[in-house]
């Protein structure tokens, strides 16, 4: 049911270990697939080991709660030697899993050429190029490239001419790259790519902590602009996912998406619907441990049995026509009306009307007046879904 096929390679379920702190090392990514994940992207490989800095990771919280996760880590601290063995030891144990080496240099072509030149005796499924990381420009890599159409497209290209014909190639494109990233996608493929990632953490700063002034995230008093990730950053995700997916071939070129998925369905089936085949998970296994996975697969089968859909793939897409341009939207009038029935009289909808149209007098049953303009506010507002918007007489 929840089998796949992504890259040419069967996949057991379409859940992937992003390149991340939970794929930093080779027993990282073996306990993921003891945990039961089909696939693992490497932590970002350079030519030069990269010295993360302490503290690096840190939490935006609301009453109490994470509703985000924020870093400034880099990539891989491990050498190329040492990825090389652990690639070779990894597959050999599971050669049934999907292993990408994910690729991270800077705006040099031969750069690129000679970490894929290094890896390309190994027997990883192939690479992922990170064009993506925001904060790595001080180096000149991860989304300085990923806005760059010209360079995504060099770069890939020289992997390409690179590499054996039987490894593929996954380009991991920044949200950052927005409202492009549909046209550097289709560069990217015409230039040879296979598959399309996306998105990386979306560039942020750290809470400012306004009684000292300093950052609440800081290594020695200092921040810098790092990536923010979690279900906050699914929004920007979804209209990412949903302009690549409608500006290449995404039966044949995949979509792997990424972004504040966890063990909620919604947080899964959505980018499903959305055209992308794999969904790749970072932040909620930092949080939650590796055996989500088993959650995820849990829910994602209910939801399936529930619809009486009998496999994952037969949901890639469904929505894409659905969403268009504003051009395109319907012009049809349209006002808000209460259901009596539903309406409690909380009385949580009037702030949310901009234009005084839902009056309250005498503690009634709210009432809206011709001033609605039909923007639909108070219907979204609704916790009882009491409103609903009907066509203007």
């Amino acid at each position: 049911m929840l089998e796949t096929v992504f890259l040419g390679k069967e996949l057991i379920n379409p859940f992937i270990l992003a390149s991340a702190p939970p794929t930093k090392d080779k027993e990282s990514i073996i306990k993921g697939f003891v945990a039961g994940w089909a696939g693992a992207v490497t932590k970002s490989v350079s030519e030069s080991i990269l010295v993360d800095k302490n503290p690096r990771i840190g939490h935006i919280k609301y009453a109490g709660k994470v509703i985000a996760s924020q870093n400034y880590e880099m990539g891989s601290s491990h050498t190329l030697d040492y990825w090389a063995d652990a690639v070779n030891e990894i597959k050999n144990e599971y050669p049934d899993r999907l292993l990408l080496i994910s690729l991270f240099g800077g705006p040099k072509l031969d750069e690129w050429r000679d970490l894929a030149e290094y890896f390309s005796s190994t027997p990883a499924d192939g690479y992922e190029l990170n064009f993506s990381c925001p904060h790595a420009d001080h180096e000149g890599k991860g989304s300085l490239i990923g806005q760059n159409p010209e360079l995504c497209a060099s770069l890939t290209r020289t992997v390409k001419e690179t590499i054996n014909d039987n490894k593929k190639i996954m380009i991991k494109l920044p949200y950052l790259s927005h409202p492009n990233e549909g046209f550097i996608a289709s560069k990217c493929i015409d230039s040879g790519a296979d598959a399309i990632a996306g998105i990386n953490t979306i560039a942020g700063l750290s809470e400012i902590d306004i009684n000292t002034f300093k950052p609440k995230l800081n290594t020695g008093s200092l921040t810098t602009l790092g990536g923010i990730s979690g279900e906050i950053i699914r929004p920007f995700a979804r209209a990412s996912i949903t302009n690549i997916s409608k500006s290449i071939d995404y039966k044949k070129h995949q979509v792997s998406a990424m972004g504040g998925v966890n063990s909620k369905t919604e947080s899964m089936v959505e980018y499903i619907l959305l055209g992308a085949t794999t969904l790749q998970v970072c932040t909620a296994v930092m949080n939650k441990g590796y055996n989500i996975i088993k959650d995820m697969e849990e829910n994602l089968e209910e939801y399936l049995n529930e619809l009486n859909v009998a496999s994952l793939n037969n949901l890639v897409g469904k929505s894409l026509n659905n969403i268009t341009t504003w051009d395109k939207l319907d012009s049809t009038r349209r006002i808000s009306k209460i259901d009596l029935s539903k309406c409690v009289s909380c009385y949580s909808c009037m702030p949310y009307c901009n234009y005084d149209a839902i009056k309250n007098e005498n503690d009634s049953v709210a009432v809206i007046d011709e001033n609605c303009d039909g923007c639909g506010s108070c219907v979204s507002a609704c916790k009882e879904e009491a409103i609903k918007l009907i066509e203007k007489s």
